[in-house]
This record gives structure tokens, sequence and C-alpha cells, in this order.
């Protein structure tokens, strides 16, 4: 399905300029980036959950753009997983309610200006129903989009060592600043072997996934494809990540069944 999106935002998350992009976790801007205001929430009982510290992950990509080549237009806290820097304004991510919900997804597509986020005043999509990972788009002024990632990534010492987990995902792609899509998918971690594999759901395709585990994070890059995703919360119960596909950026997350 298609959605004009002005500023997009996401429940645990690259996006790319006029070319494709290098994401990066560890981005710094370099101005000191101002504090959004926190929005009201529309209902308490839907308040979001509140990040626990997190412990400093393996190094990697965290996200990716459609429209901006910079590595550093998104920097991510990892003692507070919630809050994530969009070219130099720092994000509330808990602070965020959305309009609607779609396989886990909230979005202010459409919405007034108290759903966006405050400083951008534009569009963002997030996923936050799960405890330990956030995941997401957010389109700013700039008529930039970033897909993202950011979470409680599980402790090396809680990593699996041995068996396999499946994860059901959902999915969230854009396309330029006009099209976004929502999807499904499944991936399969096989921790002693330490891969991933399974597929995402993005505009009525589908993306074959067969990555490698390196601590918390696994990673697959391919002459057509780019994905990066990590596990979040008490030994691997979740996942989420990004994908690049051309000139579509997209992002996922979902539960251990």
């Amino acid at each position: 399905m298609k959605k004009y999106l002005a500023l997009m935002c996401v429940a645990a998350l690259s996006a790319c300029g006029g070319g494709s992009s290098s994401p990066s976790t560890q981005s710094t801007p370099t101005q000191a980036p101002k504090s959004a205001q926190a929005l009201p929430s529309a209902d308490a009982a839907s308040a979001l959950p509140v990040a626990a510290k997190s412990e400093k992950p393996e190094s990697g990509k965290q996200f990716f753009s459609g429209t901006n080549s910079s590595d550093s237009a998104v920097a991510f806290n990892h003692a507070d997983w919630n809050k994530i820097t969009v070219e130099g304004v720092e994000v509330d991510l808990a602070a965020v309610q959305g309009e609607s919900f779609k396989n886990g997804w909230r979005d202010s597509v459409g919405g007034s200006e108290n759903k966006r986020l405050a400083n951008f005043g534009g569009n963002y999509v997030l996923h936050h129903s799960t405890p330990d990972a956030v995941a997401g788009i957010v389109k700013t002024e700039s008529q930039n989009n970033y897909a993202f990632f950011n979470g409680n990534f599980t402790r090396e010492a809680e990593m699996p060592k041995i068996g396999q987990a499946v994860y059901d995902v959902s999915t969230v792609s854009v396309r330029g600043t006009l099209a976004q899509a929502y999807g499904t998918g499944r991936l399969t971690a096989d921790f002693e072997s330490k891969k991933v594999s399974g597929s995402l759901g993005y505009f009525n395709k589908t993306l074959t996934v067969d990555a490698d585990i390196n601590g918390n994070r696994f990673s697959s890059v391919t002459p057509t494809a780019e994905i990066h995703g990590g596990f979040f919360g008490s030994a691997a119960a979740e996942t989420a990540g990004v994908y690049q596909v051309g000139k579509i950026v997209g992002t996922f997350a979902g539960q251990k069944q």
C-alpha cells in the first residue's frame, strides 16, 4: 500500500540520500542536539515502555537512508535506547503516540500536528509493541527519510550458544519520498552455526535473508541488498533491524515464537 510521508519515525529504529548510503551506529552530530519536546499522550494506557539501560552493543549499522548519504545523520543513545538524534535533533521515542496500528506499527501519516514528532512537524512510522526494541522510519523537514532500529541489546553472556529460535516479524519499507508499504517476515536464528535465515516482505516482494551472527548482531551484504539486525532482551527474546534494496529502505521488528 502507498502512503504520503511528510516525516516518519519508530517500537527499536536507516534511510538513503540521492543514492545509496552507509548507515552507522556510532555517528555523532557535530553540533549539540536540541531537545525535542515530549508529545502529550492521547491515552495513558497506550503509553510506551520506558527504556532500560542497555549494554553497549557490538558495533554495527543501525540505519539506512533513501535520501541522505551522511553517516552522521542519525546517532543512537545506548544508555536510553528510546532516544535518537536525527539531523541534530534529539527525539524521545517513548513520548510518541501514533494514529493507527498495522502489524504492530503506529504512524502519524494523515494525523494532526499533535501526533507528529516534536521539532520535526512531519510524519513517522514507529514499532514499539515489543518491550526491549524499537524500530521505525522518520521523515524530516529536509525531506530525508531514515529507517532505523535500537533497543536493549542482549548481553553477550545471555546470548544462546546452541539451538534455534524463530522470530515472526513485521516490516515497513519506503521508496523515495512518496511510497511506503507494510509487510511480514520470518527469521530463524541458528545460534550454534551463527546464522540467520528467512525472508522479509517489502512492496509485495520477498527479500531472502542469509546473515552471519556476530555477538548480539547479524548482517548480510550482497551486491543487491544489505541487512543489519540485532537481538534484544533476555536470551535474545526479540529481534529488529534494517535493510536496503536499491533505493528502497526498510526496518523490521518481532519476537521469538
